[in-house]
């Protein structure tokens, strides 16, 4: 029976210790990696499940002169193969690697990006991890992971970032931990240099054996640009420049746009970026027999005959094979020996940072999104007219105003207080397109109509119909609208005002209208004019008021009439004048009353030619250069309450046809020259 209790290098699988048993092992490790673990086994058992091996968990356990050494992963893939025993294949990953078996849509809102990494572990069940991070990260208002799987979200944000990891293992168990500072790693203390002659020279001290000493010319600089609608004049370029070589100065990566809003975090971003860039620059390559190294450690060379190369290192990439004592009676594996590596490493003092590797995806086109905001609201927005969403793949938001970041919305004219403004409303489908391809950086570039939103006319049959009609908010039940019918013969423009509207041109308005006019005013209408009023009618002008008309002129008033004028008043004409009264009639003029009261305060006067009657408070005189006739079909009566005088120039007749008569009270005196009486 197969045991492996006693041997240098064993494996314990869910299966127990022996049921199979280790033969040999590649192991692959890199800073800021996923390990992989490939292990040959062998088993007298030919029909162990395959699926039943599949995640379970396994640890190679690796004698070293002090405590053992640990390899701890979970099974990602297992076969078998059939040699001379039964031999069977596994992978061993780490925890993190199964985050490539699940991917999401989602959005993370206010957190900052360690934040987002440690609650999707904690999602998934996964606690084997530690925060050994030193920096300070921003909370990010906005950030999204579509159609993506959780493992190359969180690498890439860690890329971005300037975070890695390393994984400590133990029999059982591996945890990763998060680091951004090489001062955080773990240290394997001074490993001695020791050259061989030849591949088969072996050590009985754990020593490193070969040592290549690699330069790379590397970009001398980092350059960003970002924008911020918010603030769009801040510069936002930032630069960090850390030539290596003379040579590489004018060289420099350029690259827009930036993750940034602050010129603080643009320089922090060019920093890592630059950091990444000389990673590259000096690169050590090693071959070893030391044990406990591991992809992470810190260790410091001595006895190199090149003295610049003793100094202190990172190990970054640690490659190892592992053999057994034979199982199989096979001379090329026993020649095999039992542990060899090879491995990596860059100086200390330059700041580790993880190559980009995992890649944002990229919005291929636009999507549609529901507006959403508020219990109780119709309208959600802010002071640059910006919205929220709620996307169609979006399982956790609860449709509110918390499902999404605010999203600038596209106008068809956007300036400095003036443009054009229409802000989508809770409800309505948005078509949402996304800077750069960028699945952080949405923006909503129109509306679309639905099911749920159908078109304000019937369609088809008004498909001639074009314009913009609103809707009451809150509440709805009214409208506002501009409408344009283009069907031919029946074009027209419909504006409609749910309640007021108010027109102001600075200069002149000018209207046209070919045909007919029709204006009605249910209440009141107020006309004010500040300057002149000119109105022309061509032909009638036929003007209705059912109850009083007030005419009010502060100057003259001139009316010219070519026709005629017909003035019809059913009561009373009252006509007040403050000063001179003059009219003139060319031809005859006719008044008709059945009273009428001529009243002056001073006095009256008729004239007509030389003649003339004027009446005033003294008297009544009559003045002609012809005759005065006085003709009654009746009795003509002259009363003086005193004297009344009757003068000719030559002669005075008095004359009756039947008697005349003179009378007086007192004495009747006639007198003249000669007095006939008969």
């Amino acid at each position: 029976m197969l045991k492996q209790g006693q041997r240098l290098v064993a494996i314990s699988t869910a299966l127990g210790d022996d049921e199979l048993v280790f033969y040999r092992a590649k192991i692959q490790e890199s800073l800021g990696r996923p390990f992989t673990f490939t292990v040959e086994m062998i088993s007298e058992n030919d029909s162990i499940s395959l699926d039943d091996m599949l995640g379970t968990n396994a640890t190679i356990r690796l004698e070293t002169e002090n405590d053992p050494r640990y390899f701890n992963g979970i099974i990602s893939d297992f076969y078998q193969e059939s040699a001379q025993a039964t031999r069977y294949i596994a992978v061993m990953r780490p925890w993190f690697w199964l985050l490539n078996l699940s991917s999401n849509c989602r959005i993370f809102q206010n957190k900052n990006y360690p934040d987002i990494i440690k609650h999707i572990f904690d999602e998934l069940g996964f606690s084997d991890y530690e925060d050994k991070l030193t920096g300070s990260y921003d909370v990010n208002e906005y950030v999204v992971q579509f159609n993506e799987t959780d493992f190359n979200f969180i690498s890439r944000i860690m890329e971005q970032e300037g975070i890695y990891y390393y994984f400590a293992h133990t029999d059982g168990q591996h945890v990763l931990t998060l680091v951004d500072d090489n001062a955080i790693l773990p240290t394997a203390g001074e490993l001695t240099y020791r050259e061989a002659t030849s591949k088969n020279v072996q050590f009985q001290m754990e020593v490193i054996r070969s040592w290549k000493n690699t330069r790379q010319l590397r970009s001398g600089g980092i350059r960003l640009k970002a924008f911020d609608f918010a603030t769009p004049t801040k510069n936002l370029e930032a630069i960090t420049s850390d030539p290596k070589t003379d040579t590489m100065s004018p060289f420099e990566h350029y690259h827009y746009p930036g993750n940034y809003n602050e010129p603080a975090s643009g320089q922090d971003y060019t920093r890592i970026l630059m950091e990444r860039e000389n990673v590259g620059y000096e690169v050590k390559s090693a071959l070893s027999n030391v044990r406990t190294l591991f992809a992470g450690h810190q260790f410091s060379l001595i006895d190199h005959p090149r003295e610049d190369q003793n100094s202190d290192y990172i190990v970054t990439r640690f490659d190892c094979t592992l053999n057994s004592d034979d199982y199989a009676a096979q001379e090329h594996h026993n020649e095999q020996p039992l542990f060899t590596s090879s491995f990596r490493a860059v100086p200390t003092n330059v700041p580790f940072r993880t190559q980009m590797l995992a890649r944002k995806p990229k919005m291929t086109g636009p999507q549609t999104a529901l507006v959403v905001g508020p219990s109780g609201e119709e309208i959600h927005t802010d002071e640059f007219g910006r919205i929220k969403v709620i996307f169609h793949w979006d399982r956790e938001s609860q449709a509110d105003e918390n499902s999404s970041c605010w999203i600038r919305v596209a106008q068809t004219w956007a300036g400095k207080g003036w443009g054009s403004q229409y802000i989508p409303r809770i409800g309505q489908e948005v078509l949402v397109d996304f800077l750069d391809g960028d699945p952080d950086k949405p923006i909503v570039v129109g509306s679309v109509y639905n099911g749920g939103t159908m078109p304000p006319y019937e369609l088809p049959a008004n498909a001639t119909f074009s314009g913009v009609k609103s809707n009451t908010s809150k509440g709805g039940g009214g409208f506002n609208e501009l409408r344009f019918e283009d069907k031919k013969g029946e074009e027209q423009i419909f504006v409609h005002g749910e309640k007021n509207q108010d027109i102001n041109i600075k200069n002149d308005c000018f209207e046209m209208i070919g045909h007919n006019r029709h204006l009605i005013v249910k209440n009141d209408q107020l006309e004010r004019v500040d300057n002149n009023r000119n109105e022309e009618v061509k032909a009638d002008h036929i003007e209705k008021i059912g109850k009083d008309r007030h005419l009010k002129v502060a100057g003259k008033e001139a009316k010219k009439i070519t026709g005629s004028l017909s003035l019809t008043v059913v009561g009373d004409v009252a006509q007040v004048f403050k000063k001179n009264h003059s009219q003139e009639i060319t031809d005859d003029s006719y008044i008709k009353a059945t009273n009428i009261c001529i009243e002056a305060t001073d006095n009256i006067t008729i004239k007509v030619g030389g003649s003339f009657i004027a009446i005033d408070s003294n008297g009544i005189k009559i003045g002609t250069k012809g005759d005065i006739a006085l003709d009654a079909d009746g009795n003509t009566n002259i009363d003086a309450g005193m004297n009344i005088n009757v003068k000719a120039g030559i002669n005075a007749k008095v004359e009756a046809s039947a008697m005349g008569e003179f009378k007086s009270g007192a004495i009747l005196t006639l007198k003249g020259s000669l007095v006939k009486i008969n």
